[in-house]
């Protein structure tokens, strides 16, 4: 009988790991191989794991927990990293009764009610996700709707590539239009600028005419008065 050697891990993951019910998958994974320990949220984003198991189990572990989900759903699991540190190093600092199972560390200031409330907002993550129930051991009361949520989300996606197009389009139709309204609005200004000229010609000839009239009247006046 081979004796494989049991490891203590503590784990730093980072990446899209918190609200989208990366904990969840990570504790289901662990019961699921029989690893023991605990998973919990760190304040600067990342996620904490406390591990002990055999080391082929430990390396199965860490193969399933590194999830890449894609950057396109924003409501997918996606880690980046997997920072690694034995039992033997400085920041290896486990709770007490750290390995008697596999659990979620929450906020002790959180109630039982509060804790599971928590826990079902990341399955239903889980289900937005599109993650695959049988590799986390979940139960499949959420396939249906993770099939619909999939399907309404290439939808939408669809929907926001076609509305960015037609806005694309009517911008660029939008924005001729306006050149077109300008230049001619150009044009026209030209043509009343000269039209303009035309008509100030005209009424100074007016103007000429009339002060001759005007200057006829007056000579005969006089010639009429003497």
């Amino acid at each position: 009988m081979v004796y494989l050697e049991h490891l203590r891990k503590r784990l730093i993951v980072t990446g899209n790991v918190q609200g989208v019910g990366y904990r969840v998958i990570v504790r289901q994974i662990a019961r699921r191989l029989g690893v023991k320990g605990f998973v919990q949220n760190l304040e600067d984003g990342s996620v904490e794991i406390y591990t002990e198991a055999p080391s082929d189990i430990m390396a199965n572990f860490l193969l399933n927990i590194n999830i890449w989900g894609g950057s396109e759903n924003i409501f997918s699991p996606s880690v980046s990293s997997i920072a690694e540190f034995s039992s033997s190093h400085k920041n290896f600092r486990p709770l007490k009764d750290s390995f008697r199972a596999f659990w979620i560390r929450y906020s002790e200031n959180l109630s039982a009610g509060e804790k599971e409330l928590i826990e079902k907002t990341e399955i239903g993550g889980l289900a937005l996700a599109g993650i695959d129930l049988k590799l986390t051991g979940l139960t499949d009361e959420t396939r249906g709707f993770r099939k619909e949520t999939d399907k309404n989300f290439s939808s939408l996606t669809a929907e926001i590539k076609d509305f960015r197009k037609e806005a694309n389009e009517n911008t660029l139709n939008v924005a001729s239009q306006t050149a077109d309204f300008k230049a001619g609005t150009a044009q026209n200004f030209g043509k009343l600028d000269q039209k303009y000229d035309s008509v100030s010609d005209y009424l100074k000839k007016i103007n000429s005419n009339l002060e001759e009239l005007n200057s006829t009247i007056k000579q005969a006046a006089h010639k009429f008065m003497h």
